[in-house]
């Protein structure tokens, strides 16, 4: 028996830390898929198992490995097993005693148009099988839980739409996308569901029926019902401790205990123990069943019970609120019978910490990582596109080999040879102490008839639009509007409190009802006063008298003097009113006049913002540090003059119905010693001329426009671009060669002699193997002139023709654009002139520019075939030095080339770590295709 266990969690921490490895911009972590093997395995059809020696993860897997592409934030995310929704499957019901939930299918996919839908499974009807499909079109982000007509309950989680379906998805694992709204929306402590574990017997007090007579008397507790389908019973007190839920009609979804129950003749009545929220009437029905008492450490759940009335057992328990807060709980019955009851037996089921879908890849248990990577094409020239490849696999932080940064000054003389660079980001010098943020829509200034008692952050409100007291004197407050609150208006009556209404009519009785014109929003016994009756002995002066409210309907109530409503105000013998206000504040005024608070050119902001902190320019530490402020209008800096209580956006005529204004304080203290590069980027410099370094074993990724700095020299420098990219790398040797000799057949590729795979020898004794063959001619530069009409000269004969296109990489000099097309004509076998159209009409013009002598000219599209032709060759599986000029040869044919240029791998030979291996059936490249390379992994 096991005594200990690696929890789920630490599996889900697992593949989060690895996904923010790869996401972070913060260390240098870099990921790589890759492809390998281009020659076959002895079976084909069925690739070899992997081993984890040393000898297949590490030294072969180099010698095999052909390029790869860089694993990008949107390439990376937590996966689940896919668990398909099918009508007929029995999905596993959530509890929080479940174990082995990686085991088990509490969650289904369901597909729905083009998107994909996960919901975790809260109740699963009794172990039944499903056969309604649940559908996002029925359900929300809000909803606590849904449930579809076989009986299942179900939590949306979250949508997959088709483009991270066709991304991640596989047929046994789905992506998780986190849905924010699922998360803001999660309650911790919820009791979601309560399982039935048995019945029990003789639950006999139950009914339904409809309310005959609301507020007997005038008493919102007392009801007459009508019986329906299920009897009245015809004994007093049978209902008592027993619960009425109204079903349907007005008021429904509220329960009520019923504290008695009297049979009278014909007429039914129950007194319940409060008076229902909303009250309900002749349209409302109910069910009176046993009371589900619910205890714990939270607030608010609440259930019914649904009974088997041929048992007079209970057949399950319904949830009418799932409450919050709850990490334990005990469930009581409660059932006035004068038989003998066996109980039924109840479990409570409460949500996960922090609530269903607050936490979506330890609920679902995201133990899996899925990467997708697409290898597209050619990948702008930096991938070959022929033959195949048989191995995929992940490989974490290689070191580049040589890598071209070109600066925007001349300064790489500055530098040292051998010194370490790192990418440098200098550290802010200011630390945000605090941000002060105004909508100057939501701010106004009222003149007011009298103020009897508002004072600062009181609520002030009227029928729908509210706000907050920022300053008051007897005759003007100053108030920040709600957030979805629209403005006040002159003659407006605001109250201090949340809820003020306008009065339609007081009647002349007892107790006097009072009528608004609008749903009031009022409970029970809540404190009320009266502004400008036309009518009535109800006191409205100003230093009104306070009132409570008996709530009849939305739009009404009765009028008491205690607040425990057993006083009526008795307006029988004084008039009826037709105007008026009632707020539940504690006084009433006039607006005399509104207008915005901030408004004009050079108006001054100050006081409380938008989160309720007052503008001032002194830290809230309290401490004597220096300051300095920024300040921007409608999200753009701007120039401001600022004292200690105010700031002016200078210049600005402020127009609050659009207009937005923020100040953001600072502290200029240096914030503490941190690393001062991101990423830690480095390399090592191998050589430096102009404008360009040259850097070996590059770690991490360089970007452009960031800061190079050299921690021997001291010198920085900004990067303006790159003579390679990152994204991608090429680990095959290119050779650029001219044929000798075609071989014994003549033939081959493009009637080169040679062919896919073909096993070839160095005259120096390396050997390896063809993986491609390109028309694609590279050579090195060994200068660019200053000149109207640029002469670009290569080191070797470059076999180009009048007409062709070439483009450049690593370039030291020139203003010539690595990423633009350019043309040539030709001036001799090593040089060429430059032009920037296919027309040859218009050269480059290099003469304002610096010169070059280091970089890369590439062509393609060389039409001569056979003995003298230039062809690139691209070689793996090398065993020895290919770089070295000579000749190669392939084994089977004979044919015979002469080296005249080479370019070594892109990445440090053994560097880095091979995190992920898999054999898989031959991929074959294409020019007009694209791999999606997809990576699943387990912790």
């Amino acid at each position: 028996m096991a005594t200990k266990i690696a929890t789920n969690k630490f599996r889900v921490h697992s593949v989060n830390k690895f996904i923010d490895s790869v996401q972070s911009t913060t260390n240098s972590n870099s990921y790589y898929v890759f492809a390998a093997r281009a020659n076959v395995f002895d079976n084909e059809a069925s690739p070899p198992a992997v081993t984890d020696s040393i000898d297949e993860i590490h030294y072969n897997i180099y010698d095999e490995m052909l390029f790869g592409k860089r694993v990008a934030n949107n390439d990376v995310t937590a996966m689940i097993r896919r668990v398909d929704w099918q009508s007929g499957n029995t999905f596993t019901q959530w509890t929080d005693t479940l174990t082995s939930l990686d085991e088990k299918n509490f969650y289904c996919v369901s597909q729905e148009g083009a998107n994909y839908y996960v919901f975790k499974c809260l109740d699963n009807n009794n172990n039944t099988s499903a056969n309604d499909q649940p559908l996002f079109s029925e359900t929300s982000a809000e909803d606590s839980f849904y449930q579809t007509n076989d009986g299942y309950v179900w939590k949306y989680m979250y949508t997959i739409s088709s483009s991270n379906w066709s991304k991640f998805a596989t047929s046994s694992y789905v992506p998780v996308i986190i849905d924010s709204d699922v998360t803001a929306n999660a309650v911790s402590g919820t009791i979601d569901l309560i399982n039935l574990n048995s019945g029990g017997l003789r639950y006999d007090a139950y009914a339904n029926g409809t309310i005959l007579v609301a507020a007997v008397g005038g008493d919102t507790t007392k009801f007459n019902l009508a019986t329906g389908t299920q009897t009245l019973s015809n004994s007093s007190d049978f209902y008592n401790t027993s619960v009425i839920y109204i079903r349907s009609g007005t008021g429904a979804g509220q329960v009520r205990t019923i504290d008695d129950y009297t049979v009278s003749g014909s007429t039914y009545q129950i007194t319940v123990n409060t008076a229902f929220t909303t009250l309900p009437d002749i349209t409302s029905v109910f069910e009176i069943r046993p009371q589900i008492a619910i205890s714990g450490d939270g607030t608010g759940a609440l259930a019914i019970a649904n009974i088997n009335t041929s048992a007079n057992s209970i057949s399950k328990i319904e949830m009418i609120n799932v409450g919050s807060g709850y990490s334990y709980a005990n469930i009581t019955i409660s059932s006035n019978t004068t038989e003998i009851i066996t109980a039924a037996n109840l479990t409570p089921i409460i949500s996960p910490f922090g609530g269903h879908g607050s936490d979506v890849k330890n609920e679902l248990i995201a133990k899996y990582v899925g990467i997708s990577a697409t290898f597209a094409n050619n990948e702008s020239g930096t991938i070959p596109t022929t033959n195949d490849y048989r191995k995929i696999g992940l490989l974490k932080d290689p070191l580049f080999a040589n890598v071209a940064i070109n600066l925007t000054q001349s300064v790489a003389s500055s530098f040292v040879d051998g010194e370490t660079v790192i990418q440098y980001v200098p550290q802010a010098s200011n630390t945000l102490i605090r941000s002060f943020n105004y909508t100057l829509a939501r701010y106004q200034t009222l003149g007011i008839e009298s103020n009897t008692g508002f004072s600062v952050s009181d609520s002030i409100s009227f029928e729908d639009k509210s706000g907050t007291v920022l300053e008051a004197n007897t005759s003007e407050m100053k108030i920040r509007l709600d957030a979805d609150s629209s403005i006040f208006a002159t003659s407006d009556k605001i109250g201090d409190g949340t809820i003020t209404r306008t009065i339609s009519s007081v009647s002349q009785a007892n107790p006097a009802t009072v009528v608004t014109s609008n749903a009031h929003g009022i409970s029970n016994a809540s404190s009320i006063v009266f502004y400008g009756l036309d009518g009535t002995a109800l006191d409205y002066d100003s230093a009104p008298t306070t009132y409570y409210a008996r709530v009849t309907n939305t739009t009404a109530f009765q009028v008491y003097t205690d607040s425990g409503l057993s006083t009526t105000f008795d307006n029988s013998a004084n008039t009826a009113a037709t105007t008026g206000y009632v707020t539940i504040g504690s006084a009433v005024t006039n607006v005399t006049s509104a207008a915005y608070t901030h408004t004009g050119l050079n108006d001054p902001i100050e006081g409380y913002d938008d989160a309720g902190n007052r503008f001032g320019m002194i830290p809230s530490t309290g401490t004597d540090l220096p300051l300095t402020m920024l300040a921007y209008y409608n999200g753009s800096s701007v120039a401001f003059t600022q004292n200690t209580t105010a700031f002016t956006l200078t210049g600005k005529t402020l127009a609050p119905a659009s207009d937005t204004a923020k100040a953001e304080i600072y502290t200029s203290v240096e914030a503490p010693l941190t690393a001062d590069y991101v990423g830690r980027s480095s390399g090592i410099i191998s050589s430096r001329s102009g404008k360009t370094l040259q850097v070996a074993n590059v770690s991490g990724t360089f970007e452009t426009d960031f800061v190079l700095k050299g921690l021997t020299s001291g010198t920085e420098a900004t990067i303006d671009t790159l003579g390679s990219s990152f994204n991608t790398f090429n680990q095959t040797t290119q050779i650029t060669a001219q044929i000798i000799s075609t071989g014994d057949s003549g033939g081959g590729i493009a009637n080169t002699g040679f062919v896919l795979d073909d096993p070839v020898t160095h005259s120096n004794g390396a050997t390896g193997r063809i993986f491609a063959i390109s028309n694609t001619i590279t050579r090195a530069i060994s200068s660019v002139s200053i000149a109207a009409n640029t002469i670009i000269t290569t080191s070797s004969a470059h076999g180009y023709a009048n007409g062709q296109s070439v483009t450049f990489t690593g370039l030291n000099g020139s203003a010539i654009n690595s990423a633009n097309t350019y043309w040539l004509q030709t001036v001799n076998s090593t040089a060429f002139y430059l032009y920037n159209d296919v027309a040859l009409s218009t050269p480059f013009d290099n003469s304002a520019n610096s010169a070059a002598n280091t970089g890369i000219v590439m062509s393609s599209g060389i039409g001569s075939t056979g003995n003298s032709s230039f062809r690139t060759f691209y070689i793996n599986n090398i065993e020895g030095d290919f770089t070295d000029s000579g000749t190669f040869m392939s084994d089977t044919t004979s044919a015979t080339v002469s080296i005249t240029e080479s370019i070594a791998p892109d990445l440090v030979d053994n560097t880095g770590e091979i995190l992920y291996l898999e054999n898989v059936i031959a991929i074959e490249r294409a020019n007009d295709q694209s791999e999606k390379i997809k990576i699943i992994f387990e912790y």
